[in-house]
Parts: C-alpha cells; sequence; structure tokens
C-alpha cells in the first residue's frame, strides 16, 4: 500500500506538462514584431542599483485601432537611463483581466497615482487600478485593468543614443471563429 502511495506521488510530480500555477513566460523583444499575447508573462531590462519612472505616455491609432503605451525609465536620479530599461516583469492576466507590472528596482515616479489615473482615463483598453511603491522590494507596481479582451505586444528597444523604455502596444482580441450554420436544402 506504501508503494503504492508513493508511485501516485511521483506519477502526480512528474507528469508533463502541468505547470503548478507557474504561468510560462517569455524574453521582451528590443523591436515590435508584431507577436502579441492574451495571457502570459513577458520579462526584460537589466538590474542596477535604481531606476525611476520618469514619465507615462499612451496614443490610440484610430486606423490600426492598438494603443501604445510606453513607461520611460530613468536612472536612480531622475535622469534619462540611456540605452537599456531597467528589469520588469508584466504579467498578462486575462482571467482576471488585468495586467500587472513589476518594475524591479524602480524606487521613484515623476508622476502620482491621480496623474497616472488621468493618463489612462481615455483609453479605450486599459485602467489604472492601482500603483503601489514597496519600499521593502525597492519595486513599483502597476495594475490595469483591461476594459474589454486585447492582447499585448510587449518589447523594450535598446539604443544606445535613447533613453530605456518599456513599450506596450495594446489592441483588441481577436474574435473567435464562429462556426456558420447548416442550411438546409442547399448542396454544394
Amino acid at each position: 500500500m506504501v508503494r503504492l502511495l508513493i508511485g501516485v506521488l511521483l506519477g502526480l510530480l512528474l507528469v508533463p506538462g502541468t505547470s503548478w500555477g507557474l504561468k510560462d513566460y517569455k524574453r521582451s523583444m528590443p523591436k515590435k514584431l508584431n507577436s502579441y499575447l492574451s495571457e502570459g508573462v513577458v520579462i526584460g531590462g537589466v538590474a542596477g542599483r535604481g531606476f525611476s519612472l520618469r514619465d507615462v505616455r499612451r496614443k490610440f491609432g484610430k486606423k490600426t485601432k492598438v494603443e501604445r503605451v510606453v513607461l520611460d525609465l530613468g536612472d536612480e536620479n531622475g535622469a534619462p537611463l540611456m540605452g537599456t530599461s531597467s528589469y520588469f516583469h508584466i504579467e498578462v492576466d486575462s482571467a482576471n483581466s488585468r495586467i500587472i507590472m513589476d518594475l524591479s528596482q524602480v524606487q521613484r515616479s515623476k508622476l502620482t497615482e491621480s496623474e497616472l489615473k488621468k493618463i489612462f482615463s481615455g483609453s479605450p483598453y486599459l485602467a489604472l487600478q492601482s500603483i503601489a511603491y514597496d519600499p521593502e522590494d525597492r519595486a513599483t507596481n502597476l495594475i490595469l485593468n483591461m476594459k474589454r479582451p486585447i492582447q499585448v505586444e510587449i518589447f523594450s528597444p535598446k539604443q544606445a543614443n535613447k533613453p530605456g523604455r518599456i513599450i506596450l502596444d495594446v489592441a483588441p482580441a481577436p474574435k473567435r471563429a464562429q462556426a456558420k450554420p447548416h442550411q438546409k436544402g442547399k448542396s454544394r
């Protein structure tokens, strides 16, 4: 009986494909590739001593229906961070209709929560739920609520002569293909 229980437990632990609640993650790309995701985690950037959030911009393309959200990053003193972004972990959580952004080692922001809410107030896809500064982890956490099902592409350009930034391109999630009803009496 003990061997049977041990066998069952080992079998459960070794079953391939189980995620144990962990989501797959991918690395952020240095340029736009039109690789959108509706669920998952994207990581990128580099670790350092300290960073700051200098600005957040968003722009909606009426023709393309894509909204671009740009997070401008700085060094620990708020000066532009040239070439790369600070380490980040962004989770697209469609089950809870939100995007969770963990900006590691970002300890300062030039924007208040009310300013960020105003920035996202005109967004067709996102609304700021909260921003929290975690002094213990020395990080900034942003939670954005989805106003509708979306897909997101997250990338972080690495250009030596330009300030580091994180870019989210947000688009409506594709509609699922609907089966056409079968019509009686018609042959092909």
